[in-house]
């Protein structure tokens, strides 16, 4: 995979990931309705998706990076992700 396809790739899985955790945030009790189709049952499922949203937002946030100079590679996000991974 090339670069500009990995760039690509990582913006619109950070584009999805932040808009999931911002949803989570923001109103956990519809966005949990939408992705599983129940109410939720525990009274602490909303601190609980909030906390995971904030997550994803960090994680989206990661996989953003930055734009390359002339000349040089790309570190931003994949750094981000190896020192994430390993």
């Amino acid at each position: 995979m090339n670069t500009a396809h990995r760039h690509t790739l990582l913006t619109l899985f950070a584009i999805a990931e932040g808009a999931t955790g911002l949803g989570l945030v923001v109103a956990p009790s519809i966005l949990f309705v939408l992705l599983f189709e129940a109410r939720p049952v525990a009274s602490e499922a909303p601190l609980i998706a909030r906390i995971c949203g904030a997550a994803l937002l960090a994680l989206a946030a990661a996989s953003w990076g930055g734009t390359p100079k002339t000349g040089e590679a790309r570190w931003g996000s994949s750094s981000a992700w190896r020192s994430i991974i390993s």
